[in-house]
């Protein structure tokens, strides 16, 4: 029974499935009982897991603040068998769960790293060229985020390779795609959307500075800038067709669906 696991044993059935928040309850509590700060680190920010989902913000920042400083106390050790690996590595619900990493890296080295710890957000570095293998790796199927970062200016997907993601069996589960600066046309953002059945968790798109414009929701700011005018929001004509196509879509609508705070990583 998970009651009677070690602690070895509870982080590997949280690397085990990072989806399930059962493994990481059971360390979160042992790691209270015995004054574990990893431990500790889960069920903060676990709890703020809980309090952002019921729209307490209070308590939710609270539990953020807390965790922020034992990640800042105690980041170096706990990311040394990563960072040999993955750049940037960042903490959700007790564990790294986000790095960036190349494409050589992640084809030859992603059966280890994902069997140190429950990555579920990367950002691909310069992967263009490497979309197709990128795309059979069932690795994907553990990811919530992706995000494909054109830093040299000369590897963008395209609709071509926008495409190639797409028809990976493994990326049902993402929910947030970024795709800035990758050369996408509107060919490739309908494709996208005719996608919506097959990505039921996409919540977030980016789109910036692409070859088509954004169809997404636009929407002004109050005089403090602190909340969105409801008033203001407005689909554009390309949005519009896309829903009349392909109906509903939910990623057009960050400001109607999420008027108090846009979803985060460790949201799901």
């Amino acid at each position: 029974m998970i009651a009677d696991m070690t602690r070895d044993e509870l982080v590997r059935a949280v690397i085990a499935d990072p989806w399930d928040m059962t493994a990481r309850e059971a360390f979160a509590a042992w790691g209270v009982a015995n004054h574990d700060p990893q431990g500790e680190l889960t069920w903060l920010q676990l709890a703020r897991r809980r309090e952002r989902r019921s729209g307490t913000t209070e308590a939710a920042a609270r539990a953020g603040a807390a965790a922020s400083v034992l990640v800042r106390q105690h980041y170096v050790q706990w990311v040394r068998d990563v960072v040999p690996i993955a750049s940037s590595p960042s903490f959700g619900l007790g564990f790294v769960d986000s790095v960036v990493l190349d494409a050589p890296t992640f084809l030859e080295r992603a059966d280890e790293l994902f069997a140190m710890a429950p990555i579920r957000a990367i950002q691909f570095v310069d992967v263009a060229k490497d979309i197709g293998a990128i795309a059979a790796s069932p690795h994907l199927a553990r990811l919530v985020s992706m995000n494909f970062y054109n830093r040299s200016g000369a590897s963008a997907l395209g609709d071509w390779g926008l495409r190639t993601l797409l028809e990976s069996p493994h990326v049902a589960r993402v929910a947030f795609l970024r795709l800035g600066s990758n050369r996408i046309t509107r060919a490739g953002v309908e494709l996208l959307a005719s996608q919506r059945l097959k990505l039921p968790n996409l919540v977030e798109v980016s789109l910036g500075n692409n070859l088509c414009e954004d169809p997404q929701e636009t929407a002004g700011m109050d005089e403090m800038g602190l909340g969105v005018v409801n008033s203001s929001i407005s689909l554009p004509v390309f949005g519009q067709q896309l829903e009349a196509t392909y109906g509903e879509i939910p990623w057009l609508h960050p400001y109607s669906r999420y008027p108090a705070a846009p979803p985060e990583i460790a949201d799901f």
